[in-house]
């Protein structure tokens, strides 16, 4: 003898419900032991405890929920099986009948099970500061987050910090201005450290120091003293000699000397040191001219 078929399962017709066969009166029968049950032995809606619960019959919706109150399931049973949802959601109903299940049946009965809600622990937020800086300073992002909070930004080089106490959720914007004698700053709280900016070390540049003085123009030999009377003229005169000098200075050229010896019977030998401390002699015939340059710096 053949054994009898198994029944079909029954048909939720609600995505949001899981239907299962049988039959449930209990939060005990759902899986929920310690939850509280509040519901009809009928399809009639129900208020009490806080809650409103309407029904047309065939369709039910909570209305309302009592504050710091979770609801674990609602159950709502018709022909021979019951839906059970997680949660309230508009329009619950029993399984499907019909052959095939097509129909959503009239409530035989339905009940939820609740329990006080699990207090949701508060989102604590830190205390930051985020550095944005460049050679010349840097500004802190200061912001307190879920408490109080005061920020200590201390500049490298110097004795103290400047303080910022903010209210929880303040922010506010530090700045530290930053130079080769303070190259880096810190921010505090409590004492220990939440942020550090350093100048980069591209920043640091040797000093050159102060450009080179201008020497101004060499010092001029006035070359050998006039010859007595008495010497090799040929006519018996003492050769004469009649040095001159001046200077001039110039982007271009630097600084020019010009050397003469007018009206003169005797050449003259003049002696010039350069700015860079060199000596030179430089001979000008009777009643000539001649220039010499020298470059200077800037």
């Amino acid at each position: 003898m053949a054994a009898a078929a198994p029944p079909p399962a029954p048909v939720s017709g609600d995505p949001r419900a899981d239907a299962r066969d049988g039959n449930a009166t209990t939060c005990a029968d759902v899986g929920l032991p310690a939850d509280t049950l509040l519901g009809s032995s009928d399809s009639s809606g129900s208020s009490q405890s806080g809650f409103v619960v309407t029904s047309d019959g065939s369709l039910l919706n909570v209305v309302t929920v009592p504050a710091g109150t979770q609801i674990d399931a609602v159950v709502v049973k018709g022909g021979s099986a019951y839906n059970v949802y997680a949660s309230p959601v508009p329009d619950m109903h029993a399984p499907l009948v019909g052959n095939p299940p097509s129909n959503i049946p009239t409530i035989s009965h339905w009940f939820l099970c609740y329990r006080p809600a699990t207090p949701v622990p508060p989102t604590v937020t830190n205390p930051s500061a985020v550095p944005t800086g460049d050679c010349d300073g840097v500004d802190f992002a200061l912001a307190a987050g879920t408490s109080a909070t005061t920020f200590v930004v201390t500049r490298a080089g110097d004795l103290g910090g400047q303080s910022y106490p903010l209210a929880a959720g303040q922010a506010q914007t530090a700045h530290v201005d930053l130079d080769a004698t303070h190259p880096a700053a810190t921010v505090t709280i409590g004492g220990a450290t939440v942020a550090t900016f350093s100048r980069p070390a591209t920043c640091t540049v040797t000093n050159p120091g102060p450009p080179p003085v201008n020497p101004g123009p060499p010092p001029v030999n006035p070359g050998p003293p006039p010859v007595t009377p008495g010497g090799g003229n040929g006519d018996g005169s003492a050769p004469m000699t009649h040095p001159a000098a001046s200077a001039s200075t110039s982007c271009a050229d630097g600084i020019t000397l010009t050397l003469t010896n007018p009206d003169a019977t005797a050449p003259v030998t003049f002696g010039l040191v350069s700015p860079r401390g060199s000596v030179t002699q430089v001979a000008v015939p009777a009643d000539a001219t001649v220039t010499r340059s020298f470059p200077v710096a800037e």
